[in-house]
């Protein structure tokens, strides 16, 4: 089923209200796809819909990064621990 041009910018306003960013860039993309030019509200639709989905993607690496700091941590600490009982 193909929406209409407004159809799909009521469903990325839908998508937006309900913080779902994913799909209202994917709604975007298709309102886009029409290869007509944006007005305003469409333009500020894609811009906060590229906006949350980077900032969304962003907070996910940032928080793997600590993951992967805060297991480099506890392995030494383990390595240290394993090098006091060695020793003794």
């Amino acid at each position: 089923m193909s929406l209409s041009k407004e159809e799909l910018i009521y469903m990325s306003r839908i998508a937006e209200s309900t913080e779902r960013f994913e799909d209202m860039l994917e709604y975007m993309k298709k309102v886009v796809g029409f290869k007509t030019e944006l007005n305003i509200e469409e333009r500020n639709l894609l811009s906060v819909a590229y906006k949350n989905s980077v900032g969304s993607r962003r907070y996910q690496i940032d928080n793997l990064e600590l993951l992967g700091e805060l297991f480099n941590q506890l392995k030494q600490k383990k390595i240290q621990k394993a090098a006091k009982i060695s020793n003794y």
